[in-house]
């Protein structure tokens, strides 16, 4: 799921309109040196711990993309065995308005690209069991890095994930909702 949303955030930040200096914003939640994640619903799945690492299984933060990055999230899932789940992404850059210079988070246009995306083929993670979860998720942007450099910004970025369920005759309902705020380096 943090592959999907991680991923997703790249793209949409690629897609986006380039950034605009405004005024200088702090990278809020000690995003500087740390993942900020939470769970933004008492959903099903609950994300615990959030790792990142390169290959060597050194800490790879702030996520340098010019390295494979390793992401492991420990999980509680109190709900069903998921077989098929689907996954809607939001994207947010911590950034002044255009018309003040008040930081917050602004959204980042997807245009739906970043929503209905099959979860279990994109992370390669199902069945999720009724359980601890132990997720290792590998995702190489390397041969991005050059481009993902030039796009984005020197700022935190937030990344919200929302997984529904899409076992076969469930009502799409949601089983998790993740929010995590992380920034990258060129």
């Amino acid at each position: 799921m943090f592959r999907l949303a991680l991923t997703a955030a790249l793209l949409a930040v690629a897609y986006s309109f380039p950034a605009i200096s405004k005024a200088t914003c702090a990278y809020p939640n000690n995003t500087d040196t740390a993942i900020n994640f939470f769970n933004c619903a008492p959903d099903a799945i609950q994300v615990q711990t959030v790792t990142v690492t390169d290959d060597s299984g050194a800490s790879n933060y702030p996520i340098d993309l010019k390295k494979p990055i390793n992401l492991n999230l420990k999980s509680y899932d109190s709900g069903a065995d998921y077989v098929a789940d689907l996954v809607n992404v939001k994207l947010y850059e911590f950034t002044s308005g255009w018309l003040d210079s008040t930081c917050s988070w602004h959204g980042i246009p997807t245009f739906g690209m970043l929503d209905g995306i099959n979860g279990c083929t994109f992370a390669d993670n199902c069945p999720l069991n009724h359980g601890d979860l132990n997720l290792d998720i590998k995702l190489d942007l390397t041969k991005y890095a050059p481009i993902l450099a030039l796009l984005a910004g020197d700022k935190a970025y937030e990344i919200e994930v929302h997984m529904l369920d899409n076992n076969p005759g469930s009502s799409k309902e949601e089983i998790a909702c993740v929010v995590t705020q992380l920034r990258f380096i060129k």
